[in-house]
């Protein structure tokens, strides 16, 4: 009795590991571009996770900037990222993503004017699968609700989340849709081990983003650490076929 109850003790956690894949994790990239349509200004940067700190007694993820300087705050449970922002007033957390929403649920933003409410509603989700590993895709929508009116979903409009990579906006932008004048793009997210995850890859709009240099990357987005065998890889974003 002691061995069964070991072993499907054993199974569930291996279930419940599979059920949720973290976000924020030591050495995780995020890769942008700037551009500004009206003076043509455009460079790249990075963004990244980098080690722990405590603040009101609660630990987080430190998410810093290129010089090492800390953009925010950030602390992951229960499927849902938080934000902690220590310069703000007042002083609270704010829920940027949460991964345990079903098609229909809706989050509410803001009051936009009078008697106008902005919010997001779900409209999708399905999984897709990348290094293995099965991961949640999320489609959202924004909505607007007018009082005496009722509520109209902007279909058209749409922001893409996915389970353990944030938002095809950036890690702290999870509703990209709704913001006017913004010139920054995600171009990819670069994991701990070299491996590269683009959203554009999944939702059919443009090819693998890679660092301009020689490296050479598998079809599965991994990054090769010796002589390649015959076969199709990417390098700097293309395809090429090595004999």
């Amino acid at each position: 009795m002691k061995r069964l109850c070991f072993i499907l003790f054993f199974l569930a956690s291996i279930v419940c590991n599979a059920q949720y894949l973290p976000v924020l994790e030591d050495g995780k990239i995020w890769h942008y571009t700037y551009y500004n349509w009206a003076t043509g200004q455009k460079y790249k940067y990075e963004e990244k996770i980098s080690g722990d700190t405590i603040a009101e007694g609660v630990t987080y993820k430190k998410y810093v900037d290129q010089k090492g300087e800390v953009l925010s705050l950030l602390r992951e449970e229960d499927g849902k990222v938080f934000s902690y922002n220590p310069v703000a007033v007042p002083h609270e957390e704010t829920l940027l993503y949460d991964f345990t929403l079903n098609v229909g649920d809706e989050v509410s933003l803001s009051r936009v004017q009078k008697e106008v409410f902005l919010g997001m509603a779900v409209t999708d989700v399905t999984s897709i699968s990348f290094e293995g590993k099965k991961r949640k895709s999320f489609t959202l929508s924004p909505w607007f609700y007018i009082e005496g009116e009722g509520k109209i979903v902007a279909s058209d409009l749409q922001d893409k989340w996915v389970e353990g990579m944030g938002s095809s906006g950036g890690l702290l932008v999870p509703f990209r849709s709704i913001l006017a004048g913004n010139f920054v793009f995600l171009d990819y997210i670069e994991l701990a081990d070299g491996t590269v995850f683009s959203f554009d890859d999944f939702v059919g709009m443009r090819t693998l983003r890679i660092k301009e240099d020689n490296s050479l990357f598998d079809l599965s987005g991994r990054k090769l650490e010796r002589a390649p065998q015959r076969g199709i890889y990417i390098n700097n974003g293309k395809k090429v076929l090595v004999k």
